[in-house]
């Protein structure tokens, strides 16, 4: 993880780099988000479902680059988002599919709020055969943003996930604990 860190600080040395713990999540939601929001985030009860709300959020209010603590840049953050206008999305399984493990976006995003109207929704109406990839996950931004007018790329070419970790040392600490292996039921309370 440590060299992950390092090789993403290599490719982004002109920005700001911020980890956030799961504690930092839910006291920046608190202050900042509006009570729906919150509420449902406190509803989660896994921390990469948390994450995917928390990320959606933070890029809103915020704008910025977000990558999952295991995803490796290719190319250096300024070169990658030169001529962005608003957002930079990456597809994976050869560009049919949208993902959120690396999202980049300036602030007040509408493609970005409508995901997160989104989530909290499906939050709200919890189906537990919809589990984290569905409720809160890529599902959605697949299903809300128009592929023909965002500006995605492939994961080649931006962002790789994986590449210095796996899952047994992403979850050293607890086994089985990507969320792939939670029980639907208890996703939200």
């Amino acid at each position: 993880m440590y060299l992950n860190y390092l090789f993403n600080r290599l490719m982004s040395l002109n920005c700001e780099y911020r980890y956030v713990s799961t504690e930092a999540r839910g006291e920046y939601l608190k202050e900042h988000a509006p009570q729906d929001v919150f509420e449902a985030y406190n509803r989660l009860t896994n921390g990469a479902a948390q994450a995917d709300l928390w990320r959606l959020f933070v890029l809103y209010r915020e704008g910025g680059v977000y990558l999952d603590i295991d995803a490796t840049l290719v190319w250096s953050l300024d070169k990658l988002l030169l001529n962005e206008a608003n957002a930079l999305y990456i597809k994976i399984k050869n560009n049919s599919e949208i993902t959120n493990y690396f999202i980049a976006s300036k602030p007040n995003n509408p493609e970005l709020k409508a995901c997160l109207n989104r989530v909290v929704y499906n939050i709200n109406h919890y189906d537990p055969d919809n589990g984290v990839y569905n409720t809160t996950g890529p599902k959605v931004l697949n299903d809300i943003l128009d592929h023909d007018i965002i500006s995605t790329r492939d994961r080649k070419f931006v962002c790789i996930q994986g590449t210095f970790t796996n899952e047994y040392f992403q979850y050293i600490d607890k086994p089985r604990g990507k969320w792939i292996h939670i029980d639907n039921n208890t996703l939200v309370k």
